[in-house]
């Protein structure tokens, strides 16, 4: 008998040994679940005064549903929406009336109610043909300090234009190349301004040569109409009366500076000082182009000065270094706020502070009204000199023995080589 094996084990076990395969089928969607419209417009529309901008807004819903586009936000005059005959928002027109910026939103909605918003930088400003320098600020961005002609200035701000450390920042800024040859410098300072009045007191633009360009306005229209390419700004001594130091004490002090310093009297101008400044800071940032810079202030007082009744000497010192010191720290402070490369400061303070003042014009015993100049210089120092030294002279001469406060020339130079430095920094 013979037996037989076979080597396949679906022959040698039937149907129930046969090996099977399982396909397994996925299947695949491309709904995308519901999203919010993409909104597509500009980030920024820029136009000049008397220009108009124009674009487009679009809006694409990842669903493909029906969107509609809606202002978000109120417009400033001189902007206006564009739509297609169905009265769809299809997008702008900007026709700018006034320079500034404005942030508009845009709002895109689709059938299933989700909605997305953009918002559009807005930003006008008056056009700039040249190169501009505008010097705003009180008595010493004015130029004043210079020569004895100061005092019997033919215009209300007494500027001496030509030899203020605008008209040598200017100079030098042209001979560095940093503006072009046919640049314009334009002085709108004004002895006796403050922070406040920069905005609200009209006064006459002159160049230069003292020549008046256009009708009075305020500085900060001035500066605003010319969009400058550069502003040079010192404020706050008339703020906090730094060049009056009868009123920054109060009488019978005993020689103690903590006594002598009129301390209601000085943080009120700083927050003062605070408040208008950084509101013109913010306009000229807002509505120019300029980049600023605003300088701290010097120390006039002599090593030894003459001081007011109770505080002489080191009383003096020390509290007109206590103002000057608080004033400047507002000026850093409210600079510091500004946005990231807009304004710089030119820091006359800390090491730069090389001032100080000589013994006053003429005999000591005038010194409360400097003889037939007492009307004249009363409108910058109300009668008083305190600053001046009880004699003799600071190893270098930069403040004017006329009132022992304002820059002479020398200081105007000095300040104008800080200022350039600043902005050749930049």
């Amino acid at each position: 008998m013979a037996t037989g094996c076979s080597s396949s084990p679906a022959e040698a076990t039937g149907d129930a040994g046969r090996s099977t395969t399982t396909t397994t089928v996925v299947q695949t969607t491309t709904t995308a679940p519901p999203a919010p419209p993409d909104l597509v417009l500009p980030d920024i529309a820029r136009a000049d005064i008397g220009q108009e901008y124009t674009d487009a807004i679009v809006a694409i819903d990842p669903n493909g549903d029906d969107t509609s586009i809606d202002v978000a936000s109120r417009a400033p005059a001189g902007f206006s929406t564009i739509q297609n005959s169905r009265g769809r928002l299809t997008g702008f027109r900007w026709q700018p009336e006034r320079a500034g910026q404005w942030d508009v939103e845009f709002t895109a909605t689709d059938t299933g109610g989700l909605s997305a918003t953009k918002t559009i930088r807005l930003i006008a400003r008056y056009p700039r043909p040249r190169d501009v320098l505008v010097a705003m600020g009180d008595s010493v961005a004015a130029g004043f300090g210079r020569d004895r002609s100061d005092f019997g200035g033919t215009d209300e701000c007494f500027r001496s234009e030509g030899d203020s450390y605008a008209r040598h920042t200017y100079d030098a800024l042209v001979e560095a190349g940093s503006l072009a040859e046919d640049a314009e410098l334009l002085i709108v300072a004004c002895a006796g301004a403050t922070a406040a009045t920069l905005s609200s007191f009209a006064v006459t633009a002159t160049t230069v040569d003292g020549e008046v360009v256009g009708e009075p306005q305020s500085q900060l229209d001035a500066a605003i109409e010319r969009n400058p390419t550069i502003v040079t700004l010192t404020v706050g001594a008339t703020d906090v009366s730094l060049f009056d130091a009868a009123a920054l004490t109060n009488p019978g002090a005993d020689g103690d500076p903590s006594r002598a310093i009129d301390q209601f009297l000085v943080d009120n101008a700083l927050r003062r000082l605070a408040t208008h400044l950084g509101l013109t800071l913010d306009a000229l940032v807002r509505s120019t182009d300029a980049h600023i810079v605003v300088t701290t202030w010097y120390d006039p007082t002599a090593a030894v000065p003459i001081g007011v009744d109770g505080c002489t000497g080191e009383c003096m010192v020390s509290v007109m270094a206590t103002v000057v010191e608080a004033t400047n720290d507002v000026i850093i402070d409210v600079v510091a706020a500004q946005p990231a490369g807009r304004v710089s400061v030119a820091r006359l303070d800390g090491p730069a502070d090389i001032w100080e003042a000589t013994n006053g014009l003429g005999p000591d015993v005038l010194r409360d009204g400097l003889g037939p100049l007492q009307g004249l210089v009363d409108t910058f120092t109300s009668g008083t000199t305190a600053t001046c030294a009880d004699e003799g002279s600071p190893p270098q001469d930069l403040i004017s023995s006329l009132d022992c406060s304002h820059p002479n020339e020398d200081g105007h130079r000095e300040i104008a080589r800080v200022v350039t430095e600043t902005l050749l920094g930049i």
